[in-house]
């Protein structure tokens, strides 16, 4: 599973918990990669309490057999109030990642 450290402040630009964001560029600095569009949701939490779930990131990319193909990050806290952990979701936990359409998301929710 891939982690990457990034500053607390760049979630302070993601919508509140119960609003989706979207973009073509990544609102983190620490995920890139060949993607298309980013959607993004996070309950910022200034804590130094480790392991709290801030947010979530998905983003997508053309698929070879599907229309898109879906990968995922959770944002969570490190015990340092300043620094946020990504962790990279497994394919297998993310039930979209082959997809021919983009999820409605009707539960206000990306996972």
């Amino acid at each position: 599973m891939d982690r990457k450290i990034f500053d607390y402040s760049e979630l302070l630009n993601f919508p509140t918990n119960a609003t989706i964001g979207s973009a073509t560029i990544s609102p983190i600095s620490n995920i890139k990669g060949p993607f298309t569009c980013y959607f993004f949701q996070a309950n910022p939490t200034y804590t130094s309490i480790a392991s709290i779930a801030l947010g979530t990131v998905v983003a997508y990319r053309q698929g070879e057999t599907v229309k898109y193909k879906f990968y995922g990050w959770r944002l969570r806290s490190t015990g340092t109030a300043d620094l946020v952990r990504t962790e990279e979701i497994e394919k297998g936990e993310l039930p979209y990642h082959y997809s021919d359409e983009i999820p409605d998301w009707d539960n206000r929710s990306l996972l």
